[in-house]
């Protein structure tokens, strides 16, 4: 599978490696989400699949690159369904516990599980930011939407290792964390 499917356009745009032509190549200039380095589309490689490559050899790491741009798609993806008035839902897992008191199953003790909910997003969460310090909480989220009200909720992009514990804790304390 090539690693870099996907490049910021000169016009802040992501591009998918498939939706660049040789005409649009000529007139454009490209860079890498990971490390901010230049990247050139190679559309017609020998016995490879069309890709984007750095246009000079650079540090640049798979992780950071995918967690760049699972933030900029997530911010892309928003930022068109609040333009275009359309609902964006995630499902999120929580803890739960069960204290039943009746239990149908007979258990006499607090059953802990894990549950999905669905969270509306969009429209109900109508300012979205990026690394933005949450002075409440002390965290800054990969993603932190926002409303009138004072909710919030954390978006973090999980690509090779998870969060600190702490956030973990704070996750199933206030379950205001979800992980994409």
């Amino acid at each position: 599978m090539i690693t870099y499917q996907y490049a910021q356009s000169d016009e802040g745009i992501t591009k998918y490696i498939s939706n660049v032509s040789l005409e649009y190549r000529k007139h454009h200039n490209f860079t890498c989400y990971g490390c901010g380095g230049r990247m050139i589309a190679r559309l017609k490689a020998d016995k490879r699949e069309p890709h984007f490559a750095h246009y000079k050899e650079g540090r640049c790491s798979k992780e950071t690159y995918l967690h760049q741009l699972g933030k900029k798609m997530f911010v892309e993806l928003y930022d068109f369904c609040r333009t275009n008035n359309i609902s964006l839902e995630i499902e999120h897992q929580q803890q739960e516990i069960c204290n039943v008191i009746d239990c149908p199953l007979g258990v006499q003790t607090p059953c802990k599980g894990i549950r999905t909910k669905k969270i509306l997003l969009f429209p109900d969460y109508t300012e979205c930011s990026t690394e933005s310090y949450d002075k409440e909480t002390g965290f800054r989220p990969d993603i932190l939407l926002s409303n009138k009200n004072g909710d919030k909720i954390y978006i973090e992009i999980f690509v090779t290792h998870e969060n600190s514990q702490k956030k973990k804790r704070f996750r199933y304390s206030y379950n205001r964390i979800s992980y994409l």
